[in-house]
């Protein structure tokens, strides 16, 4: 079994996201579940790389 997160994150300190987030991916582990990482935080989506490929997001 597979499960994707999808959470509120508009005016959330990074540091709460990733906290409900660990929270949310260790009780579907226990579960026997695999989950698909979708928070992408490496250099490819820094505000400047996104920027350079033309992609602005508010």
């Amino acid at each position: 079994m597979k499960a994707m997160l999808s959470q509120p994150m508009a005016g959330k300190p990074y540091e709460e996201i990733i906290a409900t987030r660990e929270r949310a991916i260790e009780a579907l582990e226990q579960k026997g579940y695999e989950v698909i990482n979708t928070l992408f935080t490496d250099a490819w989506y820094s505000k400047e790389r996104m920027q350079e490929r033309g992609v602005v997001a508010d």
